[in-house]
């Protein structure tokens, strides 16, 4: 059960990311954070996606060690 709350939870903070991110304007000074949003949208994506989508162990934790790369 906690692990479908806490999947909910990670799925709702990511698509707000997200969209913040597309509408948030493109300021020069705040590029920076801006890519850093990118950076961790995109480490969010990946891990929700293995932890949603089937695959063999070893290859979780193979794209799981990418995440703090």
């Amino acid at each position: 059960m906690a692990r479908m709350d806490l999947e909910h939870t990670f799925s709702r903070l990511l698509r707000a990311a997200k969209h913040f991110e597309k509408r948030a304007p493109k300021y020069q000074r705040i590029e920076r954070e801006r890519q850093a949003l990118r950076d961790a949208i995109t480490d969010a994506e990946l891990v929700l996606s293995v932890t949603k989508g089937g695959g063999s162990e070893s290859g979780k934790r193979a794209k799981l060690s990418l995440v703090g790369k």
